[in-house]
């Protein structure tokens, strides 16, 4: 086995560490330091592998960080959270999963994920920290971020959801389905954020459903963008007005009047859409951890709850 401690790799690289956290030494300088510790420590003793000892130093960590996860070893984590999110003044969780903070993540940022490619289903997205400038990396719609053995550079983790309707303030439960309702386009039939303003009423058993692109349209009973006419319960077409390029269909579950209806429409993602995580916090707590995320750009396996194996003490 590989020696971790004192008298092995990390008790090296702590001496790394303490003359970084010194501002003695600077990151390229310590990433060579680093570079031969890891060679000298591992690859010349052990080897890792069947690797040759003259590799890359990205492959050097690569290899170390398996062999700490074969040996279950890890360094002290830090406390990591984000306090703010916003994708056009709806709640993320509308179209984005698995949002969670990573060890990549720095105290007091802003990221934002803006979409540079606008492609139905395959939209790229570029990343940028407020305090690191752009991370280098681009998402996928669909795809979780980071990808499969990537290692994440932003801060976060998640899967942007391709765009689905969704209907808000339908206490009457009329509608089934809106994801067949096509030709919105934020700002023009439908306002920034997709939406549509809708009212039911029905007169002799026949039930109208007026749509509107803004709540104070709707208010004033103007400017209407489409109709839905309907006797019963499934789909009903949407036929558009004031060649506003609404259509499609709608599913209707429930006959009922409702003067408060509102529809988040199918929209593709546009370019300059823009996701925007806020207020990320970092207590930095983890000596190690922090010193190969600011350092060296990579983050080790870790433990938050006390139980590391790697002390930090070598390296203050």
């Amino acid at each position: 086995m590989v020696t971790w401690g004192s008298a092995g790799v990390f008790g090296s690289i702590g001496k790394a560490v303490k003359e970084y956290n010194a501002d003695s030494v600077s990151p390229s300088a310590i990433q060579s330091r680093a570079s031969a510790f890891v060679n000298a420590y591992i690859l010349n003793n052990y080897g890792i592998l069947g690797r040759s000892t003259s590799q890359s130093f990205a492959d050097q960590l690569e290899d170390m960080i398996a062999l700490m996860v074969e040996e279950a070893q890890t360094v002290n984590g830090n406390a990591v959270t984000y306090g703010s999110e916003d994708f056009e003044g709806l709640a993320l969780g509308d179209t984005m999963t698995g949002l969670a903070a990573t060890q990549m993540m720095i105290d007091d940022d802003t990221i934002t994920i803006e979409c540079v490619t606008a492609k139905v289903g395959t939209d790229s997205w570029r990343l940028t920290s407020m305090r690191r400038g752009s991370v280098g990396r681009t998402a996928t719609t669909g795809v979780a971020y980071p990808a499969a053995d990537t290692e994440d550079v932003a801060g976060l983790e998640f899967t942007i959801a391709a765009p689905a309707a969704e209907v808000f303030n339908d206490g009457s439960a009329i509608v089934g389905s809106a994801d067949t309702i096509t030709g919105g386009v934020k700002g023009t039939n439908c306002d920034a954020d997709g939406k549509v303003w809708c009212k039911v009423e029905e007169s002799a058993g026949t039930y109208t459903m007026t749509v509107y692109p803004t709540e104070g349209d709707r208010t004033g009973d103007s400017n209407a963008v489409a109709t839905v006419v309907y006797t019963a319960i499934g789909s009903a077409t949407v036929t558009e007005a004031a060649s506003s390029g609404l259509a499609g269909t709608i599913t209707i579950d429930t006959l009922a009047t409702d003067a408060g209806l509102e529809i988040k429409l199918n929209v593709p993602y546009a370019k300059g859409d823009i996701y925007t995580i806020g207020d990320t916090t970092s207590d930095d707590l983890g000596v190690f951890q922090t010193f190969f995320r600011d350092a060296i750009k990579r983050t080790l396996p870790n433990d938050l709850v006390g139980g590391e194996t790697i002390a930090d003490s070598l390296a203050t």
